[in-house]
């Protein structure tokens, strides 16, 4: 039963920039050598779909051969990052980025996303394979605030996993609900809306607490 303790600091009164839910799928149908689902590990699995949603009512999804959708990626978030804003993820500091990052060196995309590696982004089980700390991001003039932090203490604290759908469902959002590791048996239909499910819950998570001490661009260093 969830205990009864407050919310995460609500936003202040004050104008945001441009806030963009951003999420991606992978291939789940193959094994790692050691026969786990390779939908976590960026050395056996390929990005399937990537979705997002801004607060400016716009909503992408991409999905097609692994190559093209990162290069669809690229020039979206390239677009986007032409004026300033902050990407919301749900563990993309040891998932959705550093993912993004092996998957197109080995296609040889340009993502024109800017990244670093730092031990101030804890997993919760391992680093990405391939990585030895989180990643801090920016993408042209686009922050970036990785909410499983910035929920934390609030999922500790009323006993949930810190994982989107437990989190989003305690406040009162209903997002769509399948077996993660067979997103690849998904049809096309379901896969992009369970994407753009994820990227909408994701924004509204982010829309309705302070976000301030959780932006990357207080650590980054280039």
């Amino acid at each position: 039963m969830q205990r009864g303790h407050s919310e995460p600091r609500r936003a202040r009164d004050t104008v945001w920039s441009m806030l963009i839910g951003f999420d991606i799928e992978t291939d789940t149908s193959g094994t790692n050598p050691d026969g786990t689902s390779s939908g976590l590990d960026p050395r056996y699995s390929q990005v399937i779909s990537a979705a997002a949603w801004s607060d400016i009512g716009h909503e992408y999804f991409a999905r097609s051969s692994e190559a093209l959708v990162l290069s669809d990626i690229a020039q979206y978030m390239g677009d986007m990052g032409s004026a300033e804003g902050t990407i919301l993820t749900w563990n993309g500091a040891n998932f959705d980025f550093p993912f993004l990052v092996t998957r197109a060196r080995e296609q040889g995309v340009d993502l024109g996303l800017t990244w670093r590696e730092t031990q101030n982004r804890p997993p919760k089980y391992r680093y990405c394979p391939g990585f030895t700390g989180g990643l801090l991001v920016r993408w042209g003039k686009l922050d970036h605030v990785d909410l499983v932090y910035a929920y934390r203490e609030y999922s500790d604290e009323n006993g949930l996993e810190r994982r989107l759908k437990p989190v989003a469902r305690s406040l009162g959002l209903n997002p769509i609900e399948v077996d993660a590791t067979a997103t690849s048996d998904l049809s096309a239909e379901e896969l992009e809306a369970y994407n753009l499910s994820d990227v909408r819950v994701t924004h509204a998570l982010g829309a309705r607490i302070d976000l301030d001490a959780w932006r990357d661009s207080l650590e980054f260093v280039e």
